[in-house]
């Protein structure tokens, strides 16, 4: 199976020109980015249509994205709620329980999406840290403090914590008392 010429957050954007991204209550963003990248027809119900190659698809939706981006294979940890992820819940996970909830937009999966692969693609290991907000309100501080910037949670969490390491900024009031100093632990 040759490597799509789109990336998988552009061709899960172009897909969605081509129906709605819930069906039936159900996800579709992996048919539609299959259908961008032309693994299955435009109108998937229509049998007459589909190609040879396309009709290995059928059933294997899940199994035919990761074969063509096989970076879907790591464990990923979701970048709004640090769950865990790997396989089609990659990119599944975070349309169902973070863009169709309004806590964040396609756009912005998409954005995250691109990151990810860009590493990927590069041979770089993906070396993620799931993050633990005390509360609701400061989780949901956080994403607003991201989105005024424009950039994904991902994004801006990895640059505040590149921030604090450049100034070497001391944080001390949410220092762990296992990890203080004088424990003899480092972090």
């Amino acid at each position: 199976m040759k490597k799509p010429r789109l990336t998988l957050a552009e061709a899960i954007s172009k897909g969605s020109e081509y129906g709605p991204l819930v069906v039936a209550g159900e996800c579709q963003l992996v048919t539609r980015a299959l259908q961008a990248v032309d693994m299955l027809p435009p109108n998937p119900d229509d049998f007459r249509r589909y190609k040879p190659e396309q009709l290995r698809t059928l059933g294997y939706e899940n199994d035919t994205l990761v074969r063509l981006y096989p970076w879907l294979k790591q464990r990923l940890f979701c970048p709004w709620c640090a769950a865990r992820m790997d396989g089609t819940n990659i990119i599944c996970h975070p349309f169902v329980e973070h863009v169709c909830q309004e806590e964040t937009s396609l756009v912005e999966e998409c954005q995250w999406l691109e990151e990810v692969e860009e590493v990927a693609e590069e041979q770089d290991p993906l070396i993620s840290v799931a993050i633990f907000f005390r509360t609701e309100v400061e989780r949901f501080r956080v994403l607003r403090a991201a989105r005024q910037q424009g950039l994904t949670l991902n994004a801006f969490l990895a640059a505040s914590v590149r921030m604090v390491v450049e100034h070497q900024l001391v944080l001390t009031e949410f220092a762990c008392p296992e990890f203080a100093p004088d424990s003899g632990s480092e972090p």
